[in-house]
């Protein structure tokens, strides 16, 4: 049979899973559910207005993602947050992060440095405006756009898992610290790098955007 056009602009469903996942993902982002938290499987059912099944199955895609922790007979809980555990996350982001920077510098186009600083002049409006919560947001943008410049799927694939790990620990660095203008300077200089194609600047400069100031930040915060 003739296979139809797929119509490219209708929204791919969200399955009851992804929902919940997703919810349960911000609210430990955000801090909604906190550390240590117990979470009520029912509760969470009722409010996503779905059975318990694809909520048990959200919190034991979580378990694998180390957000949560699920005990026999006993419930599952928010992961806590360690120092432990924000180091090995912003190091492997460093060195992840470094790959991409150097196959990015290889295939850059000149409209993926136009987006990039577009992003970025919105991150530095963001910054002096104090809408930090839209940084965060625009940070995202900028490191996943520049992941796809990269056009490798599968460190792309382990870039934005170990992104999502980390934006429990961005939200924990705002509210002690909001100005992100370091941030915002950091970016620009990873774009001339960019620019000059100098790959082992590029390298350097995103190692440093993770591990540079996290580690001492978050040794005040942990």
């Amino acid at each position: 049979m003739p296979v139809p056009v797929k119509n490219t602009s209708e929204k791919v469903p969200v399955t009851a899973k992804e929902r919940v996942y997703n919810g349960i993902v911000q609210w430990i982002i955000d801090d909604t559910l906190s550390a240590g938290e117990k979470l009520n499987e029912a509760e969470i059912a009722n409010y996503f207005s779905v059975s318990r099944t694809p909520v048990h199955e959200a919190l034991l895609l979580l378990a694998e993602q180390k957000m949560v922790d699920i005990y026999p007979s006993r419930g599952s809980y928010v992961t806590k947050a360690t120092l432990e555990e924000a180091d090995a996350i912003f190091e492997a982001m460093s060195a992840v992060s470094s790959y991409i920077a150097l196959l990015a510098c290889k295939k850059r186009t000149d409209e993926d440095l136009a987006e990039l600083e577009r992003i970025n002049e919105e991150a530095s409006a963001a910054v002096k405006d104090r809408q930090y919560v839209t940084f965060l947001s625009l940070d995202k943008q900028f490191h996943t756009y520049l992941a796809s410049v990269a056009g490798n799927s599968y460190l792309t694939q382990y870039y934005n898992q170990l992104y999502l790990l980390s934006y429990r620990y961005e939200y924990m660095l705002l509210k002690k610290k909001p100005d992100r203008s370091g941030s915002v300077r950091e970016h620009a200089e990873l774009i001339d790098a960019l620019r000059s194609r100098d790959e082992a600047r590029a390298r350097t400069v995103s190692e440093n955007n993770f591990v540079g100031v996290y580690r001492n930040v978050l040794q005040e915060l942990l």
